[in-house]
């Protein structure tokens, strides 16, 4: 039973005791009870009592129906009284009725219905949110100077200006530090002093249309050519900084090392069937905010051109950055310069060959005419981690004034990726070491082949490597010595993207064949043809470079030349600010 339902009980007891309370004081007003509960004779309460068939008491023998006791008016107002008593009781019990009533309304009403309550709980949690926004707009959640910025794993939380929070920024890098030293790591490019370059442009190289690219280190200019030949609007006039939305910078690095023509991109595409050329004085550098991307090739060697049509499109000069090789009868330049031939009076007119570049190895000598030895192959320089930059150098001259040009080195060159480098099948990069010229012919002479120029250098920087096509810096192939008086000797070829050799220019008649250039396993320049009896050698083969790939992943599912066997080809981490 509850609680209301007790009260209620209670309450109509209460009601029923007070009513038969007052029936009593009603009846003792009325008349006097004796003991035995009637009234006494003399009021007649001691005759007979009948009940007429309407229900009234006749108190008589008289048969008029009528009280004897006494007066009918004083009968009447007991009646009355009576009836005044029993109306009485009834208001009192309506009365009481009415409060019990009023009771449980003023219960009920003390309680809020339900959607008054909804509301009063909302105004509740509003004053509760209200209280909760005034302490922290008092209080915050954080510093908003910076001194609880923190990180958490691989982001860097900082706190808001407002102190109501932390903003995150996700690190590619990696995050360190705590306070006013929080930040994310940033990817610091080898050689590059303003390391922010890497983020200088959104703009993105596609070479939509275009056969051949030609990048040039001194200038800026990138230049674009179709497949017939036709010169194309350029991807990007000369002149420094921001141009077209590409930003071209040049910066030197000293201690005799090339200066660098560093062009910033935001991503980097070389569709399949386009070649890329790279040339001029400078090294060559691409910075690449977002993905590069090679299914063409991208050439920074010695001496490139394309016929397209009835156009040659390229170059026949040293690889960007590389040195160039020598004239007849003088060395090459560049710190792995191959030496000259020597030329013997007459009347034996021998001529030996010129020697080949060294790089990463060192270069062919040229070969040996008689009692004219061929000239020393250059030496081996520059470091594993190619910093700084350097180019490949060039191979010495033949023997006699006719003798062949030395070949070009190759060039150097740099791209870096914050987010990876991906070089399809079919795809590649190179930096041959350029050929070396046959022996030329005048009719009346004729002279020795010239060395070949060293393969350059290539640095690749990402998070990601992927090379599922070629990375080469193969030397090239010496020259061949004259025929005869009347007759050139043949070139070497130049170092390509493969994993074997380029090959010597072939010999014939008085003249001797070139050596070959460095391959995959062989890291130095092969020797030019000797010869105890004909007139003109062979000059000697160039040496390889280096290939540098400084990742978190690499993966090598195509090739590189020369392999990592060699020590040629190098691993490294990349450096984290």
């Amino acid at each position: 039973m509850t609680s209301e339902h007790q009260a209620s009980t209670g309450a109509g007891g209460l009601a029923a005791i007070r009513a038969a309370g007052l029936l009593l004081v009603a009846l003792l007003a009325g008349c006097s009870l004796s003991a035995g509960g009637l009234g006494e004779l003399e009021d007649g309460g001691g005759g007979d009592l009948e009940l007429d068939v309407d229900g009234r008491v006749d108190r008589g023998d008289d048969g008029d129906g009528r009280d004897d006791r006494g007066d009918d008016g004083d009968a009447r107002a007991e009646d009355g009284e009576r009836d005044e008593a029993v109306e009485e009781i009834d208001a009192d019990e309506e009365a009481d009725a009415e409060v019990d009533d009023d009771d449980g309304d003023l219960e009920t009403d003390e309680l809020p219905d339900g959607d008054e309550a909804e509301d009063l709980d909302g105004e509740a949690d509003a004053e509760e949110e209200v209280v909760e926004d005034v302490v922290e707009t008092e209080t915050g959640v954080c510093d908003p100077g910076g001194l609880e910025d923190h990180c958490s794993s691989d982001i860097l939380q900082h706190c808001r200006p407002d102190a109501m929070g932390w903003d995150v920024f996700p690190c590619a890098f990696g995050c360190t530090g705590y306070g006013l030293g929080a930040r994310c790591l940033e990817l610091a490019p080898s050689n590059i002093t303003d390391r922010m370059l890497l983020w200088a442009s959104t703009t993105s190289f596609v070479a939509t249309g275009a056969r051949v690219v030609v990048f040039e280190t001194e200038t800026g200019a990138i230049r674009a050519w179709d497949a017939a030949g036709a010169e194309l609007a350029p991807i990007r006039a000369a002149g420094e900084g921001d141009v077209g939305g590409i930003v071209f910078t040049p910066q030197a690095q000293g201690a005799g090392a090339p200066d660098l023509g560093i062009w910033s991109f935001g991503e980097f595409i070389v569709p399949a069937g386009v070649d890329v050329i790279g040339m001029g004085a400078r090294a060559m550098v691409l910075l690449v905010a977002g993905e590069v991307r090679i299914s063409g090739i991208i050439h920074v060697g010695a001496s490139v051109a394309f016929l397209l049509g009835s156009t040659w499109v390229g170059h026949d000069r040293p690889g960007p950055g590389g040195a160039a090789g020598g004239s007849p009868d003088s060395w090459g330049s560049g710190a792995g310069a191959g030496q000259d031939g020597r030329s013997e009076d007459w009347p034996s007119n021998n001529d030996s060959g010129g020697g080949g570049a060294g790089f990463g190895g060192v270069g062919g000598p040229g070969g040996d005419i008689g009692g004219a030895s061929g000239g020393n192959g250059g030496v081996a320089y520059g470091t594993a981690a190619l910093m700084p930059l350097l180019g490949g150098s060039g191979g010495g001259g033949g023997g006699d004034g006719l003798g062949g040009r030395g070949g070009h080195g190759g060039g150097a060159l740099e791209i870096v990726s914050a987010a990876g480098i991906w070089i399809s099948a079919g795809g590649g990069v190179t930096s041959g070491g350029g050929f070396g010229s046959g022996g030329r012919a005048d009719g009346g002479g004729a002279g020795a082949g010239g060395g070949a120029g060293s393969g350059g250098a290539i640095l690749l920087e990402a998070p990601r490597i992927d090379i599922g096509g070629g990375v080469a810096t193969n030397g090239g192939g010496g020259g061949a010595g004259a025929r005869d008086s009347d007759t050139w000797g043949n070139n070497g070829a130049n170092g390509r993207l493969a994993t074997a050799s380029a090959a010597g220019g072939a010999g014939g008649g008085n003249g001797t064949s070139g050596g070959v250039g460095s391959n995959e396993t062989g890291i130095h320049g092969g020797q030019g043809e000797d010869s105890s009896s004909d007139d003109d050698a062979g000059g000697g083969g160039g040496a390889a470079g280096h290939i540098r790939l400084n990742a978190l992943v690499i993966s090598i599912g195509g090739f590189v030349s020369p392999g990592e066997a060699t020590a040629l080809a190098t691993r490294g981490t990349l450096v984290l600010l």
